[in-house]
């Protein structure tokens, strides 16, 4: 599955709502806080929804057994891959993700902008942008890659790896450029309701990963709110499916 800024973002988004509900059970919370990456790296391995309960079973039976520090550790990657493949189903719901290769990057850039852009009223140049995702897209690789192919023919392995490379600055160019179109930006986000700021869901993600703190009547009172955008639709999606999860491992009947 190829997940756009958009969804994985959205995906981190009903995180915070999950890790923030006082009715999210702390092993999820656990998993949550200490194996992020996983539940956001879901998408990549392609789990069904057999194999998501699969998962959530073994976690929920394994989760009070008396393990060594290591194997907590795998258990809460383990059980934070299922969070965030069972809340990108309920993500998905939202047709609006799939819309085509110009929709997505409308919804990318934007959502860049939203969340990541600390000074809304000076729109940085392409170059920058640019800069930036290149940097993000070296130390990945860095991080995530290694330089120790698991194939016999090294020749073919930095052939694939060029093209990789070539295919991604493209989508980088294409990113910095619609990023830094405010006006385009905005007329796409009204035409096709993707993202409405005034609603209650939204303005609440945006103060929690500014770090501030929310009551919990706050958040209860946004989560009963019917989502007016795509993006605010698509949250809720998801955060209903990982509670319903939560409730399930803890035998709660829903």
């Amino acid at each position: 599955m190829n997940l756009s800024i958009a969804q994985i973002t959205a995906l981190d988004d009903c995180l915070y709502l999950m890790e923030h509900s006082e009715d999210t059970c702390e092993a999820f919370k656990n998993a949550i806080v200490k194996a992020r990456t996983f539940a956001l790296m879901a998408g990549t391995v392609g789990l069904n929804e057999k194999l998501n309960d699969d998962l959530l079973n073994h976690c929920r039976s394994a989760w009070n057994q008396t393990l060594d520090d290591e194997s907590m550790d795998r258990l809460k990657e383990k059980l934070a891959l299922a969070i965030g493949s069972i809340g990108l189903y309920g993500l998905n719901e939202y047709e609006g993700f799939d819309a085509g290769v110009e929709d997505s990057l409308n919804q990318d850039a934007y959502i860049f902008r939203v969340y990541y852009m600390v000074n809304e009223s000076s729109v940085p140049k392409a170059r920058t942008v640019r800069d930036i995702m290149t940097a993000m897209k070296q130390r990945n690789m860095i991080e995530l890659h290694t330089f120790v192919p698991y194939m016999p023919a090294i020749d073919q392995w930095f052939e694939d790896m060029n093209e990789w490379d070539e295919h991604v600055e493209a989508d980088v160019a294409a990113f910095a450029n619609a990023a830094t179109d405010s006006s385009k930006l905005d007329k796409y986000v009204k035409e096709h309701q993707f993202y409405t700021p005034d609603e209650e869901i939204l303005q609440l993600l945006v103060s929690l990963r500014r770090g501030e703190q929310i009551t919990g009547d706050a958040l209860h009172s946004a989560l009963q709110r019917e989502g007016k955008s795509g993006y605010a639709k698509a949250i809720l999606s998801g955060f209903k499916q990982l509670r319903a999860a939560n409730l399930s491992f803890m035998g709660t009947a829903i």
